[in-house]
């Protein structure tokens, strides 16, 4: 590749960075929002700083990153399979033009009513059906995805008040994932971590990690309680239940050519860690 090629991309990759950290920022602190807005807590009683919100993507980006990948692997089928033709250029080949058009629309018509009963299941039966509000950002995108295809709507708007216009939801959308995790955390009374603090504290005591920051580690008790403990005053982090390796899904689903993987010692703890010392 010539230095020639070299410098444009590298001045897209510059001017596209500033976006990437605004937009990654924006949504871990949406996540986040979300997910300590679950368990009861604002960001006013959160003994948390800006790093730590800044630290969240390490949790999102990965599910967001395959999300993305299987979006792209689809559109690139789907554009081979098509013959890499426009829309316009599919319709118009077809022997039916006004059926195919209808067709080719009817995904986005599923998605709008979908995303219009999660709105009215999330309105009358929240308690039921918390995850159906995601169905709010949903109809959002799909109602400003239908003004933007018509040409003259779509030309009055810049690609700033694009960003504007679609990400709010976007970030909707990130807050409700935070909210939906930590409720199923919560919703497992097992615990899943013993932890040690320093003397004159009790012994060991069984809780459920929720989240580590860097100077506070968030916890259920055995009461139920969210309890937030300083990092430096913690000894010890042991994993009550052991790390269980992918062995394929004829092992999984069959119980067979499971052995080749030895299991790990039960009596070896599975993750310790020590701070403070």
């Amino acid at each position: 590749m010539s230095n020639d090629m070299l410098t444009p991309l590298g001045a897209r990759v510059s001017a596209v960075l500033p976006f990437v950290g605004a937009a990654a920022m924006a949504g871990s602190v949406a996540y986040d929002w979300g997910y300590l807005g679950s368990l009861g807590i604002s960001f006013r009683e959160a003994p948390t700083s800006v790093l730590d919100h800044a630290r969240s993507w390490l949790i999102w980006v990965p599910g967001v990153a395959l999300a993305i990948l299987f979006l792209i692997t689809v559109e690139m089928a789907l554009s081979r399979a098509e013959g890499g033709m426009s829309e316009d250029e599919l319709v118009s080949s077809s022997p039916n033009p006004n059926l195919t058009r209808r067709s080719r629309e009817l995904p986005f018509t599923v998605m709008a009513w979908a995303a219009v009963v999660g709105v009215v299941l999330w309105l009358l039966f929240a308690e039921i059906f918390p995850m159906a509000r995601i169905g709010i950002p949903i109809a959002w995108i799909v109602f400003a995805g239908f003004v933007f295809r018509h040409p003259r709507a779509g030309a009055r708007f810049s690609e700033y008040i694009g960003i504007l216009i679609f990400g709010p939801p976007v970030l909707f959308g990130m807050f409700i994932i935070g909210a939906e995790l930590a409720r199923l955390e919560m919703a497992s009374d097992a615990a899943s971590h013993r932890i040690e603090l320093r003397p004159p504290a009790r012994g060991p005591e069984s809780v459920r990690l929720l989240r580590t920051f860097h100077d506070w580690t968030l916890v259920r008790d055995g009461s139920g309680a969210v309890v937030w403990i300083p990092s430096s005053e913690i000894v010890r982090i042991q994993r009550l239940e052991a790390h269980k390796p992918f062995k394929g899904f004829i092992c999984k689903f069959f119980d067979r050519g499971c052995a080749i993987i030895a299991e790990p010692v039960p009596d070896k703890p599975a993750a310790d860690r020590v701070s403070g010392s």
